[in-house]
């Protein structure tokens, strides 16, 4: 029995064309809904994550708001219990008073920075305010 060429190729072919549909048929029926599984877990557990995420992003995005409402009404506070502060400014420039003016939570918050450097230039800026050395403290001292 001689087999020739065109039986060989035919026979090749059927077994290539059974091996395709085989996988096809595996990769339907146990392939694919594993990894569909696999898929909709790691989506599961990265939404959950995400919605974690987005709620303590906006529960933080709720507390800074609540932290500038409170900064703002604080530095008026201190602006309206301390009127020392705006005559210090001044003393310095009429200009320095309306920023304080505008913004006195930020104007607090650079006290620390600047009024040393400022009591340097100007030794004698705090005398007469009952803000001499010895009972000086910074802002966030008290």
């Amino acid at each position: 029995m001689q087999l020739d060429i065109g039986s060989l190729v035919a026979s090749g072919l059927l077994s290539l064309i059974i091996t395709a549909v085989t996988m096809l048929i595996i990769m339907k029926k146990v392939i694919a809904p594993g990894l569909i599984g696999i898929f909709e877990e790691k989506y599961a557990t990265a939404d959950s994550a995400m919605k974690k995420g987005f709620s303590a992003m906006g529960l933080k995005s709720v507390q800074i708001k609540k932290e500038k409402v409170m900064a703002e009404k604080v530095g008026h506070i201190v602006l309206d219990e301390y009127p020392e502060i705006l005559a210090v400014a001044e003393k310095i420039s009429p200009d320095l008073v309306e920023l304080i003016e505008k913004d006195p939570e930020t104007a607090l918050r650079l006290v620390d920075r600047y009024l040393p450097l400022l009591k340097k230039f100007f030794p004698d800026l705090l005398k007469g305010y009952g803000l001499d050395e010895e009972e000086s403290k910074t802002v966030f001292q008290y």
